[in-house]
């Protein structure tokens, strides 16, 4: 069972480009399953860093988080994955090992990827 991106796939590039668009004032996405499904959706969008995309996240679902951050020293723009599991949220034991091929243990760092961190609790979101 592989992972939909296809269905929502416009919406998908936009709000994720819309994040890396220095430009726009978008500065996260947050990205869930469509129910129970495979199907990968935008949940929501905002402007307001990760305080504001704390507020989304759902403690039963497994979500990732795409912010846009400045770097206080370079005034660079810094871009961070976040992945989201918290608790079951009935999900079956097969949609977990999915999300574990999606985010591997080490998988941030690439030059093509954002750094990764996993988090299950909105209090440990913090710069």
């Amino acid at each position: 069972m592989a992972i939909d991106l296809k269905t929502h796939e416009a919406k998908l590039l936009a709000a994720w480009n819309d994040v890396m668009n220095e430009k726009s004032s978008t500065d996260w996405a947050l990205f869930g399953y469509d129910g129970h499904s495979n199907t990968l959706k935008v949940v929501s969008t905002g402007d307001s860093g990760l305080v504001e995309l704390s507020e989304d996240l759902n403690s039963n679902k497994i979500m990732y988080g795409f912010c846009r951050l400045l770097d206080p020293k370079t005034e660079l723009p810094k871009y961070v994955l976040i992945n989201w599991v918290s608790g079951t949220g009935g999900y079956s034991d097969l949609h977990n090992g999915i999300y574990q091929l999606i985010c591997p243990p080490g998988c941030s760092g690439d030059l093509d990827t954002p750094p990764a961190c996993e988090r299950a609790n909105p209090m440990d979101l913090h710069l």
